[in-house]
């Protein structure tokens, strides 16, 4: 799930992602994500995961006239 909501307004959007998930194991591909990642925490990535998703849902929280 990822989220990004304004705490003044309430407004933004929510994104769930549903399917399998397996650790990314490859060198390269670690190499990779780690170039493009930013954890949100100020620290080194453990671990890295993929998820193929079978489902992707989504709402967007807009104001009354939106």
């Amino acid at each position: 799930e990822a989220d990004a909501i304004d705490p003044d307004t309430h407004l933004g959007w929510s994104v769930v992602v549903t399917g399998y998930a397996r650790l990314v194991t490859d060198p390269r591909e670690l190499a990779l994500y780690e170039s493009l990642l930013r954890p949100w925490l100020n620290r080194t990535m453990e671990h890295t995961v993929r998820i193929r998703p079978d489902l992707v849902t989504g709402i967007a929280l807009v104001g009354d006239d939106g």
